[in-house]
């Protein structure tokens, strides 16, 4: 996992981009790939390259806890080795002092990897 410096996001957005906009396609997400860079620019969230493809965390404060917690954003690879990769995410946010890591996914298999700690519901108008 390789941190993209604010200063050389230019330089891999036309890489990233579309990545991100596939991802955001496939999953129909309410976010932009604009709504990364914005982020990632202004410091607020991290971009990071992996194993063809990138990973976007944001750090938060949890709400009742005041616990540190890594919330991955988005992210999108080649393969399916998600073993190491949850690996190297762990060692990551170890080292910058974070207790816990947050995602959401709607898929199925990563109810065998990791616990859930919520479910959000939605009604559509």
């Amino acid at each position: 996992m390789n941190s993209v410096p604010i200063e050389s996001l230019r330089q891999v957005w036309p890489s990233v981009r579309p990545l991100l906009e596939e991802l955001a396609r496939k999953t129909k997400q309410s976010w932009i790939a604009e709504d990364i860079y914005r982020e990632v620019i202004q410091g607020s969230a991290r971009l990071f390259l992996v194993e063809g493809g990138v990973l976007v965390t944001v750090p938060k404060v949890e709400e009742f806890t005041h616990a540190n917690v890594l919330h991955v954003w988005c992210g999108i690879g080649e393969g399916h080795d998600y073993e190491s990769r949850l690996e190297e995410l762990k060692e990551h946010a170890r080292e910058f002092g974070f207790q816990k890591i947050t995602f959401e996914s709607n898929r199925e298999g990563w109810k065998k990897r990791c616990p859930i700690e919520s479910i959000r519901y939605r009604i559509e108008l």
